[in-house]
C-alpha cells in the first residue's frame, strides 16, 4: 500500500498500508488456491475484513483467478439472492461464449446484461423456482473455472441467500472457492452463520479466520508510514490506547492528524488526538447496535455507559431501574450483540472506551 503523509492524507487507492495481517492473508490465499474451499472471515465492525479481502483479491487477480464479490445490506426488504446476483453480474470477462449448461438459463432474468450469453430460461415452474435458481448458480459458477465467490457482511443476509449459500457450500463446483465475511457480534451463538450447522464435506478444504485487533507495534508501523518521523512512540501509544487496536479507529484518527498537520503543522498534534471526536465509522456501527436493543437491553447499556467502569450485574440493574429478571435478559442481549463484554472478574463493561462515549451521548438528560 502507498504511503500516507501529511501532504497526502490517503495514498492512491484510498488505503493505508496493510499491516498486522500477514498470517491471515497467507491462510486465506492458501485455502482458496486449493479448491473446492469454504473460508469464513469473522470480526467486529472496523476490524479489517474487507481490507484483508482487498489484499487477497489483488494477489488473485494477478494470478488471473476470477474474484466475484457481492454484498449483503441492512435492508428492510432485501432482494432475494441479491448478493450472489450482484457477484455473478461481474463475471462477464470470464463467461465462455459456448458450453454454458442449460440450467444456467434460469439466471437470465436476474442478469439482464449477460442474458444474451446465457441459454434461454426454462419454462416457469413456481414449485421448483428456488431449486432451479440454486442449480443455475452452481452451473454458472462451474463454467468459470478456478473462481472465487465472495459474499461480504453475511450478518445482514436474507434467508433466501443464506439457504443458497448453505446448499452451495455443501456441494461446491470442483474449482470454486467460497469466501464469506461476517461480524462476530452480528451472529449469535444460537444462529449459525449459514442458518444451519456447516461442516466441510469430504474433499472440501477451507478455514475460519477470526480477525483480532492490531498490536501496539502494528499501530506504530501504521502511524510511521502515515506521519513519518512525527509518529513518536508516545503518539503511537496514544493512538493504540484510543483505538484498542481497531484499524477503523486508528486510520480515521491518522486522517485527522494528517489534516491537522496540513493546516497547523505538527505542533499540538497530541492534543488534537485527545480532543478528536469518535470516528464516524465506529460511531455509526455502535449506534446501529444500540438502536437494535430492547428496552431492557438499552437500559443496561445506558447504565454501563453512565458508570464507565466494569460493574456487576446487580449494580447495572440498580442504575437501570430493572428487576433481576429484566436485568439478566437485557445484559444477555447486550453481550450477544457485543455492546458489552464480561471481564475476568465477572463484571461488565463496554468493549471499547469510545463505544462507551457513543452510548453515553445517547442517554437522555
Amino acid at each position: 500500500m502507498g504511503r500516507v503523509t501529511g501532504r497526502d492524507a490517503v495514498a492512491p487507492g484510498g488505503m493505508f498500508r496493510f499491516v498486522g495481517r500477514g498470517r491471515e492473508l497467507d491462510l486465506l490465499l492458501s485455502a482458496v488456491r486449493r479448491p473446492p474451499a469454504v473460508v469464513m472471515i469473522e470480526g467486529e465492525a472496523g476490524i479489517g475484513k474487507s481490507r484483508l479481502l482487498a489484499e487477497a483479491t489483488a494477489v488473485l487477480t494477478r494470478e488471473k483467478r476470477p474474484v466475484l464479490t457481492g454484498f449483503c445490506h441492512p435492508l428492510r426488504e432485501p432482494y432475494p439472492y441479491g448478493p450472489v446476483v450482484d457477484a455473478l453480474g461481474k463475471a462477464g470477462p470470464w463467461l465462455p461464449a459456448t458450453g454454458v449448461p442449460p440450467a444456467a438459463g434460469a439466471l437470465a432474468p436476474f442478469l439482464p446484461d449477460l442474458a444474451d450469453r446465457l441459454p434461454p430460461p426454462p419454462p416457469e415452474a413456481p414449485r421448483t423456482e428456488r431449486l432451479r435458481t440454486i442449480q443455475a448458480v452452481r452451473s454458472f459458477l462451474t463454467v468459470l473455472g478456478p473462481a472465487v465467490l465472495v459474499v461480504e457482511d453475511l450478518h445482514w443476509v436474507d434467508e433466501a441467500t443464506r439457504e443458497l449459500l448453505l446448499l452451495l457450500a455443501r456441494d461446491l463446483p470442483g474449482q470454486l472457492s467460497l469466501v464469506l465475511t461476517y461480524r462476530a457480534e452480528g451472529v449469535t451463538a444460537h444462529t449459525p452463520v449459514l442458518g444451519s450447522a456447516y461442516r466441510h464435506p469430504p474433499g472440501t478444504s477451507g478455514a475460519v479466520i477470526p480477525l483480532s485487533p492490531l498490536t501496539g507495534n502494528d499501530v506504530l508501523e501504521l502511524a510511521t508510514d502515515s506521519l513519518g518521523t512525527h509518529a513518536t512512540p508516545a503518539l503511537a501509544a496514544a493512538l493504540y490506547a484510543r483505538s484498542e487496536g481497531l484499524p477503523l479507529v486508528a486510520e480515521e484518527d491518522l486522517l485527522t492528524l494528517a489534516e491537522h498537520s496540513r493546516t497547523h503543522g505538527y505542533d499540538g498534534i497530541a492534543a488534537t488526538l485527545r480532543d478528536a471526536d469518535v470516528p464516524r465509522g465506529l460511531r455509526e456501527a455502535i449506534t446501529e447496535r444500540l438502536a437494535a436493543l430492547s428496552p431492557a437491553g438499552a437500559a443496561v447499556a445506558e447504565a454501563a455507559a453512565v458508570l464507565a467502569v466494569p460493574a456487576p450485574q446487580h449494580l447495572l440493574a440498580e442504575i437501570a431501574g430493572l428487576d433481576r429478571e429484566q436485568a439478566m435478559r437485557g445484559l444477555i442481549e447486550a453481550l450477544d450483540v457485543s455492546v458489552l463484554r464480561e471481564t475476568d472478574g465477572g463484571q461488565y463493561v463496554f468493549r471499547h472506551a469510545l463505544a462507551q462515549q457513543v452510548a453515553y451521548r445517547h442517554v437522555p438528560g
